[in-house]
């Protein structure tokens, strides 16, 4: 499901664990890739959080090394294949890799993955309405806030932790001696959601 914060997630944990890795990288929208993500993975991978030069970057430099690599967003099972080729040529217990999709059926393959030797999958959950409201107000909206909006908009975001997010920066931005902007924003977010 999209707008649900993989990716937000991912790049957490990715900045969280990162310093304890020698080698890293974090390859976004990697269902977008139309070129070689093998040689992406080597053009951005980091040493100790730093920039590699090309002749730091060779799969024999990474070979054996503790390696944290995310693959974000990937939607066909030969990015699988790519990941295990990487996998293969790290070649190291130690390593550790991030996977992001909306498919968990795919998900579930990582696990026919000899090179990947334990598989944990973790699904992000939809926000309860007291922590979308939370988040949605956590911008500037009107004080106090035009609580039937609020809720209209609750509505309209369906648990989804990006459409608070996403909304309250809008209004925040626009809110500012608009007088209906919450009105008009709804009629247009509900003509999207259509």
């Amino acid at each position: 499901m999209g707008g649900i914060g993989k990716s937000t997630v991912a790049r957490l944990v990715f900045n969280l664990l990162n310093p304890t890795f020698e080698y890293s990288c974090f390859i976004s929208d990697v269902k977008l890739k139309t070129g070689d993500i093998c040689e992406e993975v080597l053009h951005a991978m980091h040493h100790y959080g730093e920039k590699m030069t090309n002749e730091e970057r060779t799969w024999q430099n990474l070979r054996g090394q503790k390696v944290l690599i995310v693959f974000d967003d990937i939607d066909k099972y030969q990015h699988l294949v790519i990941l295990r080729d990487v996998a293969s040529k790290v070649s190291s217990k130690e390593s550790r890799y991030i996977v992001t999709s909306r498919d968990s059926a795919l998900l579930g393959t990582l696990r026919s993955i000899p090179q990947l030797c334990e598989v944990e999958l973790y699904s992000v959950l939809l926000l309860d309405r007291s922590s979308a409201r939370k988040l949605l107000l956590s911008y500037e909206v009107p004080d106090p806030p035009v609580e039937e909006f609020v809720d209209k908009v609750l509505d309209l975001c369906n648990g989804l932790p990006l459409s608070p997010e996403v909304i309250g920066s809008y209004l925040s931005r626009e809110n500012k001696g608009k007088e209906g902007i919450w009105e008009r924003s709804l009629a247009e977010f509900r003509h999207i959601d259509q």
